[in-house]
This record gives C-alpha cells, structure tokens and sequence, in this order.
C-alpha cells in the first residue's frame, strides 16, 4: 500500500509538499458539511450540487481498467495515515477530495435532509472563462496543466504519449447546471469528460487549428499513438451523457480557447 503514488499528471504547484495533511484535509471536510449544514436549515433549498474531482475514482488497478462513478481512491486516506507529512503532496491533496467526498454523503445518508444530494467529478479544467482574469494562468490554475505542456513541447522535453482528461469550463457550468435541475437524479455521482488526449494529440488539433501568436512542434504527427492507444486507464464519462443528457464541446476548439485566452492574459510559452 505504501508505494502506490499519485498519478503522474497531476500538479500540485504552490503547496507545500511537506506540510501536514491536515492544512489539505480539514478544511475540505469542514467546509463541504459545513454547506450542508447550513443548507439543511433553509426549507426552499431542494437540491445541493457539490463539485469533488475524478481523482476520487482513481484507486491503483491492475493492467486495463476503465473507472466510474462506482469507483474510490479509498487507498490514498490510509496512506496519508500512514505516512502524514512524508507522503507525496498530490496524495494528500487526492485524498482531501476523498475524504470530503465520502463525509458528504456520510452525512447525507445519517441526516436525511429535505434537499436532494447529487456530486458532480470534473478533470481538468480548461478553456475560456468568461471572466478574464490573471489568475488563469497562474501555476495552481488548472489551465496551467496545458500551458506547462505547450511550453514543454516549444523546448522539446514534452512526452508526447502522456495523457490527460479535461472538460471544457463552460462545460462544467452547464453541466452543474443540469445536474441541478435534471429531475430523478437524486443520490448520484457523475463524472464529466469533455475530452482525453495525450500531447501529440493536442499538438495535432493546434496543427489544424493554430493560436495566433503560438508557435509549437508539430511532434510526431500520424504516429498512431493516441489516448486510446496508449492509456490503460480511462475514465467512463458514460453516465453523464445518459442521464443527464451531457454532450461536449469540441477539445480542438476548448485547446485553441484556453491558449488563446492565456496569451491575451500575459502568458509567456
């Protein structure tokens, strides 16, 4: 159990990787049931949406596997436990998104509240927002997630068969949206994934649809190593589309938008 490691992708930039888990963990958890709480004291509230991560899906798996919303990375608690302030800073995170998650519905399942209960799990996300501001393209932004990966791949040191789930953010409101208003819903969890792509294949939708002011490596176009070919874990984004009718906006235009928006912002590759 201790050596199972956070995944590769995931970037946890201006934390401190040696403090303690708790600076992570405590607040997650309070603040999620402290919404609940006080959500609980307002007879009109029928419904409460609350934003976790697919990072709670992610539990270590032999070989292929493709997670669900039927999925927990109840593995990163214990080893938090276990380890306290050695264990890698992105693991404390993960397993803050786990804890808060699962007092949610604890707390839901033990209080029988009026409202409704639904989580909605979304990846990275990434492309325009409507508000501009700085603040994108900070390294804690998860826009930064892309931005890192153009300049990786400008100086040439970007794996090109990495891969990486993201969801456009306008996206992630609707589908917030729907999961507030979609009716029957109640007691569910819904990953959304706009799109799965490895790096040559963002660098080939920015080859057949360039950022003015941009320049990047084609890579290895045609290569034949896209997400599919080369990723042993993917996450099902099924459940979403079905019951709450999501459908996603394209990754080549959520790729040019949230590279367009950064260099409009002051980012430099």
């Amino acid at each position: 159990m201790s050596s199972v490691t956070p995944p590769a992708n995931i970037l946890l930039t201006g934390y401190d990787p040696d403090a303690d888990p708790q600076e992570l963990i405590g607040p997650a958890v309070q603040g999620t049931i402290g919404i609940l709480q006080d959500a609980a004291k307002v007879a009109s509230v029928k419904r409460v949406v609350v934003t976790s991560s697919v990072v709670t899906f992610l539990e270590p798996k032999e070989g292929k596997y493709v997670y669900s919303e039927a999925d927990w990375f109840d593995t990163a608690p214990k080893i938090i436990m276990q380890q306290g302030r050695s264990a890698p800073g992105a693991l404390k995170y993960i397993a803050s998104k786990v804890l808060a998650e699962h007092a949610a519905w604890d707390w839901v399942e033990a209080n029988k509240p009026s409202f409704e209960f639904v989580t909605i799990l979304p990846p990275w996300t990434w492309g325009k927002s409507v508000i501009a501001d700085p603040a994108h393209i900070r390294p804690e932004s998860s826009n930064y997630r892309l931005l890192w990966a153009a300049s990786k791949a400008r100086d040439g040191t970007v794996d090109l068969v990495e891969t990486t789930d993201f969801t456009d953010v306008l996206d992630i409101a609707e589908g917030h949206v729907k999961a507030l208003t979609t009716p029957g819903i109640s007691g569910q969890r819904f990953a959304l994934i706009g799109g799965s792509v490895t790096w040559q294949d963002t660098l080939d939708y920015l080859a057949t649809n360039p950022v003015q002011g941009l320049a990047v490596p084609l890579g290895q176009p045609g290569s034949g190593k896209s997400f599919f070919d080369v990723s042993e874990k993917t996450i099902s984004g099924e459940k979403a589309m079905k019951q709450l009718g999501m459908t996603y906006r394209s990754p080549k235009d959520t790729i040019h938008d949230a590279l367009t928006q950064a260099l409009e912002l002051g980012w430099k590759p």
